[in-house]
């Protein structure tokens, strides 16, 4: 059943990847980039299932992949809202505007070149080979039979889905007691692999299950992705405005300082969207939907 899954998401990653290297819609990185997490969150949870040391090279290629995406993205986000950020400036703070986008513009299409490169390259060709023998592989591993290999399905995926929900909580818990920003991504990066586990499983579950966790991530994503948004654009312009010089810099300077003002108020966003989420109503409810966990 996972290699079946992991075996669509590779279509969907090939078909895909030509809109990504047409550049026409920017849309077509996200759903790029939307493919790719979700083979990386199955990857990562079907420890156990897959290969070991197969699984271990595709998760680095996936790796690989998304960290060439993450900057055009992040541009290509920044750019879509920089005039609306420009707008809440004072007058005498905008003047640099246009240069500023003028050096983004230069940073997207600089970031673009490497994405392009990298994809194009010999070194792409393992993700590929890797992923496809990955998803014709059910359990043979270096050392005979993987330890789920031979567990009922229905079991397997009861502790997928439990223990991706654990990392999360451990995750969260490590974040609410820092202001750090690396705690609230690593926060952010273990819900979306929770997000992805449930959403690649739930056909094999009962209509409805899962409804009540998956009502509480939204305004929890919403506010994790609205303060990593703020913090990297922060860094994005910050970096630009140096670039530029002059009454860029200035613009720069007045962007970032809301950004970093913006990213505390997200923060305090979080912790009550944390509080929300974290509920003992919700691991009862996740718990007594799994039942052939302990198997």
């Amino acid at each position: 059943m996972l290699p079946a899954l992991l075996g669509d998401l590779r279509r969907e990653f090939v078909t895909r990847e030509p809109g990504v290297l047409a550049d026409v819609d920017i849309e077509a990185l996200h759903q790029y980039r939307v493919t790719v997490r979700r083979a990386r969150s199955l990857v990562r949870a079907g420890r156990g299932v897959f290969p070991s040391a197969a699984r271990r090279d595709l998760r680095r290629e996936l790796s690989r992949c998304a960290a060439l995406t993450s900057p055009v993205r992040d541009l290509d986000v920044l750019l879509e809202d920089l005039d609306a950020q420009v707008e809440r400036l004072s007058p005498e703070l905008r003047a640099g505007a246009p240069s500023l986008r003028a050096r983004l513009v230069e940073d997207r299409a600089d970031a673009f070149g490497a994405l392009r490169e990298g994809l194009l390259a010999a070194s792409h060709a393992p993700l590929l080979r890797d992923w496809q023998r990955l998803s014709r592989t059910i359990h043979l591993g270096v050392g005979g039979l993987e330890r789920d290999a031979l567990t009922p399905v229905g079991a397997v995926v009861d502790r997928m889905v439990w223990h991706s929900f654990r990392a999360a909580r451990a995750a969260g818990a490590r974040a609410r007691s820092t202001d750090e920003r690396e705690a609230w991504h690593d926060l952010r990066k273990e819900l979306k692999q929770f997000r992805y586990v449930i959403a690649a499983v739930r056909p094999l579950y009962a209509p409805g299950t899962f409804a009540e966790v998956r009502a509480r991530l939204p305004r929890l994503q919403d506010a994790l992705g609205e303060l990593q948004d703020r913090h990297v654009q922060a860094d994005l312009i910050a970096a630009a405005g140096r670039a530029a010089g002059g009454d860029a810099a200035l613009t720069a300077g007045a962007l970032a300082d809301r950004l970093h003002s913006g990213a505390r108020s997200a923060q305090h966003q979080c912790r009550s969207a944390w509080r929300h989420f974290d509920r003992p109503r919700v691991r009862r409810e996740l718990r007594d939907e799994l039942p052939d966990l302990l198997r």
